[in-house]
C-alpha cells in the first residue's frame, strides 16, 4: 500500500488563476461553460468562473474563491488525501470547500486566503502548478 506521504509528494497541485464564484439557481441551466452544476432535493447549485456570474441568473452568490486542484497518482486509493488537504488549509486559517469527481479532487477557498492555504499545503508536500 502505497503511504499519504509518498503520495502527495507525487501529486500535482493546480491553483487555477480564475475567480469562482458558489450561485444558488431556482433551475438547472444549460452546462455553457459553467465549472460544476450540482443538483440536490433542495437546491440547485454552480460554480463557475466569474466571468459567467453575470450571464447567470441567480438567487444568491458567494463570491470569490480561488480553486485547487489534486491530480492524484492514484485515484480511489488515497486514504486520508482529502482529509489530509482539508485539516492543513483549515490549520491555516481557512475555509476550504470540496468537490470530487471520479478522478479528481477540488477544493475552493476564498481568494483572500489562498496565498496561506498553498503555503501549508507545500509545507506538507504538494509540489505546485499554476494554470
Amino acid at each position: 500500500m502505497t503511504s499519504l506521504y509518498h503520495i502527495i509528494k507525487n501529486s500535482a497541485l493546480v491553483v487555477h488563476s480564475k475567480r469562482f464564484a458558489y450561485l444558488k439557481v431556482r433551475k438547472v441551466p444549460a452546462m455553457k461553460g459553467h465549472f460544476l452544476i450540482s443538483q440536490d432535493k433542495d437546491e440547485i447549485t454552480i460554480i463557475t468562473e466569474e466571468a459567467n456570474v453575470k450571464r447567470t441568473k441567480f438567487l444568491k452568490s458567494v463570491k470569490w474563491f480561488k480553486l485547487l486542484e489534486v491530480q492524484t497518482i492514484a485515484p480511489f486509493a488515497s486514504k486520508g488525501l482529502n482529509a489530509k488537504v482539508t485539516s492543513t488549509i483549515a490549520a491555516a486559517g481557512s475555509i476550504v470547500l470540496c468537490i470530487s469527481t471520479f478522478s479528481k479532487d477540488y477544493f475552493l477557498v476564498p481568494e483572500e486566503n489562498l496565498t496561506h492555504a498553498v503555503n501549508a499545503l507545500k509545507k506538507v508536500g504538494f509540489k505546485t502548478k499554476h494554470k
